[in-house]
């Protein structure tokens, strides 16, 4: 819902308009730890709703990393990579973010990762992610393997890579994100969902759509 908001000056009338979501009206809505806010759902990686292990791996928490203090990334570190969706399903590691979303269509999900070398010289960093029970989608951060490489040094001064997918939302109400470990080393610091109708972002992410559960 909406509505107009007037401030007054000496000679005029502003209006203002003010679109107004409250989440405390909505009961299922609690079950989500993530709400969307103005087209938009921002999460920290560190801040999942669930850490689920792997075969032989788990994702952790690292403090004193990322923009706001810590991200995540998989131990132990030599593991074979998982590239085949079935072997990603059964054997890697998840993380999942229970989302609630205000508006069906399609949404643009973009990883803020760390800049890391891979573990396979030449090859890009890669994460599989999934929306519900969608197929998974493997989703390839910018490829560097020196360090002379523009797009590496890029990304070292902004320490952050960033890759993005597209997934459809059927409708309104709690989803979950998930996403996998494909190769090693990668680290995640945040997370960011938006609609076509979101705002540009700024350099710095917007803050997060948490949901403060009492």
């Amino acid at each position: 819902m909406g509505g107009d908001f007037y401030f007054t000056t000496t000679n005029q009338d502003l209006p203002v308009a003010v679109n107004i979501f409250n989440p405390s009206d909505i009961t299922p809505m609690h079950s989500a730890d993530f709400v969307e806010d103005n087209h938009r759902i921002v999460a920290q990686a560190a801040h999942a709703s669930a850490f689920l292990p792997g075969k032989d791996a788990h994702w952790e928490v690292i403090s004193g990393l990322g923009y706001n203090g810590s991200a995540v990334s998989v131990f132990p570190t030599l593991i074979p990579v998982r590239s085949e969706p079935k072997a990603i399903l059964a054997e890697s590691p998840c993380l999942q973010y229970k989302i609630w979303i205000q508006h069906p269509g399609n949404w643009n999900f973009t990883i803020r990762a760390l800049p890391t070398f891979s573990v396979e010289t030449g090859k890009p960093q890669r994460y599989a992610i999934a929306l519900d029970d969608q197929p998974l989608k493997i989703v390839s951060l910018p490829v560097s393997d020196s360090e002379t490489n523009p797009a590496w040094q890029q990304n070292v001064l902004r320490n952050a890579a960033l890759a993005s997918s597209v997934h459809a939302v059927a409708q309104a109400g709690l989803h979950t994100l998930k996403i996998w470990m494909v190769d090693p080393g990668i680290v995640l610091d945040a997370i960011t969902g938006d609609d076509d109708n979101a705002r540009p972002s700024s350099y710095l992410y917007p803050p997060e759509t948490r949901l403060v559960k009492k």
